[in-house]
Protein backbone atom coordinates (compact mmCIF):
# COMPACT_ATOMS: atom_id res chain seq x y z
CA UNK A 1 0.00 0.00 0.00
CA UNK A 2 2.64 2.52 1.05
CA UNK A 3 4.87 1.76 -1.94
CA UNK A 4 2.05 2.41 -4.39
CA UNK A 5 0.59 5.32 -2.39
CA UNK A 6 3.41 6.99 -0.44
CA UNK A 7 1.07 9.82 0.58
CA UNK A 8 -0.92 7.27 2.63
CA UNK A 9 2.17 6.70 4.81
CA UNK A 10 2.03 10.33 5.91
CA UNK A 11 -1.68 10.12 6.74
CA UNK A 12 -1.15 7.67 9.61
CA UNK A 13 -0.27 9.11 13.02
CA UNK A 14 2.66 6.72 13.58
CA UNK A 15 4.07 8.62 16.58
CA UNK A 16 0.84 7.92 18.49
CA UNK A 17 1.70 4.22 18.09
CA UNK A 18 5.33 4.74 19.15
CA UNK A 19 6.47 3.82 15.67
CA UNK A 20 8.44 6.63 14.08
CA UNK A 21 7.55 7.04 10.40
CA UNK A 22 5.83 3.66 9.96
CA UNK A 23 7.97 2.58 7.03
CA UNK A 24 8.99 -0.54 8.97
CA UNK A 25 5.63 -2.27 8.65
CA UNK A 26 5.05 -5.68 7.05
CA UNK A 27 2.00 -7.25 5.49
CA UNK A 28 1.35 -10.93 6.29
CA UNK A 29 -0.99 -13.25 4.43
CA UNK A 30 -1.69 -16.82 5.54
CA UNK A 31 -3.99 -19.73 4.81
CA UNK A 32 -5.84 -21.84 7.36
CA UNK A 33 -3.41 -24.03 9.28
CA UNK A 34 -0.31 -21.97 8.49
CA UNK A 35 1.78 -21.21 11.59
CA UNK A 36 4.99 -19.73 12.90
CA UNK A 37 6.90 -21.77 15.50
CA UNK A 38 7.48 -20.38 18.99
CA UNK A 39 10.02 -17.55 18.81
CA UNK A 40 10.73 -14.02 19.95
CA UNK A 41 11.75 -11.07 17.80
CA UNK A 42 15.17 -9.50 18.35
CA UNK A 43 14.02 -5.95 17.60
CA UNK A 44 11.48 -3.76 19.47
CA UNK A 45 7.87 -4.42 20.30
CA UNK A 46 5.18 -5.14 17.69
CA UNK A 47 1.72 -3.88 16.91
CA UNK A 48 -0.30 -6.35 14.86
CA UNK A 49 -3.49 -5.13 13.18
CA UNK A 50 -5.71 -7.97 12.00
CA UNK A 51 -7.24 -6.89 8.69
CA UNK A 52 -9.12 -10.06 7.73
CA UNK A 53 -9.70 -13.51 9.17
CA UNK A 54 -8.45 -14.81 12.50
CA UNK A 55 -5.04 -15.55 13.97
CA UNK A 56 -4.30 -17.39 17.24
CA UNK A 57 -1.43 -16.16 19.40
CA UNK A 58 0.19 -17.93 22.33
CA UNK A 59 2.38 -15.46 24.20
CA UNK A 60 4.89 -16.11 26.99
CA UNK A 61 7.00 -13.57 28.90
CA UNK A 62 10.75 -13.31 28.25
CA UNK A 63 11.54 -15.27 31.42
CA UNK A 64 9.56 -18.36 30.29
CA UNK A 65 11.59 -21.55 30.59
CA UNK A 66 12.19 -22.08 26.88
CA UNK A 67 15.61 -22.80 25.39
CA UNK A 68 16.61 -20.36 22.63
CA UNK A 69 17.99 -21.57 19.30
CA UNK A 70 19.31 -19.48 16.42
CA UNK A 71 18.69 -20.32 12.77
CA UNK A 72 21.59 -19.52 10.42
CA UNK A 73 21.09 -16.29 8.46
CA UNK A 74 17.96 -15.39 10.46
CA UNK A 75 18.73 -12.21 12.37
CA UNK A 76 15.25 -11.04 13.37
CA UNK A 77 14.03 -14.04 15.40
CA UNK A 78 15.20 -16.44 18.11
CA UNK A 79 13.31 -19.74 18.03
CA UNK A 80 12.57 -22.08 20.94
CA UNK A 81 14.38 -25.44 20.73
CA UNK A 82 11.18 -27.26 21.73
CA UNK A 83 8.51 -25.00 20.25
CA UNK A 84 5.52 -27.00 21.51
CA UNK A 85 6.86 -27.54 25.03
CA UNK A 86 5.96 -25.05 27.70
CA UNK A 87 3.32 -23.08 25.84
CA UNK A 88 1.12 -23.31 28.93
CA UNK A 89 3.81 -22.20 31.36
CA UNK A 90 2.82 -19.79 34.10
CA UNK A 91 2.48 -16.23 32.82
CA UNK A 92 1.41 -17.24 29.33
CA UNK A 93 -1.67 -15.95 27.55
CA UNK A 94 -3.64 -17.11 24.51
CA UNK A 95 -5.31 -14.57 22.21
CA UNK A 96 -7.57 -15.01 19.20
CA UNK A 97 -7.07 -11.90 17.08
CA UNK A 98 -10.00 -11.11 14.78
CA UNK A 99 -10.46 -8.59 11.96
CA UNK A 100 -10.46 -5.02 13.29
CA UNK A 101 -8.45 -5.85 16.43
CA UNK A 102 -4.89 -4.82 17.30
CA UNK A 103 -2.45 -6.82 19.44
CA UNK A 104 0.56 -5.31 21.24
CA UNK A 105 3.44 -7.79 21.55
CA UNK A 106 6.03 -6.54 24.08
CA UNK A 107 9.74 -6.71 23.25
CA UNK A 108 11.26 -10.20 23.50
CA UNK A 109 7.99 -11.96 24.37
CA UNK A 110 7.86 -15.52 23.04
CA UNK A 111 4.98 -16.15 20.63
CA UNK A 112 3.55 -18.99 18.58
CA UNK A 113 1.14 -17.88 15.85
CA UNK A 114 -1.34 -19.92 13.80
CA UNK A 115 -3.96 -19.03 11.21
CA UNK A 116 -7.48 -20.16 12.13
CA UNK A 117 -8.73 -19.16 8.67
CA UNK A 118 -7.52 -17.28 5.60
CA UNK A 119 -6.11 -14.12 7.09
CA UNK A 120 -4.11 -10.98 6.46
CA UNK A 121 -2.62 -8.54 8.93
CA UNK A 122 -0.22 -5.63 9.09
CA UNK A 123 2.71 -5.85 11.46
CA UNK A 124 4.40 -2.69 12.73
CA UNK A 125 7.72 -2.59 14.56
CA UNK A 126 7.67 -0.11 17.44
CA UNK A 127 10.65 1.83 18.72
CA UNK A 128 12.44 0.38 21.75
Amino acid sequence: LFTRSPEALGEVQWAALGAGAGARSSFWLGSEGAHTPTHYDTYGCNLVAQLHGCKRWRLLPPDARLLPSRVPYEESSVFAQSPDDGVRLRGGVEVELRAGQVLFVPKHWWHHVSCAALMCNDHLICND
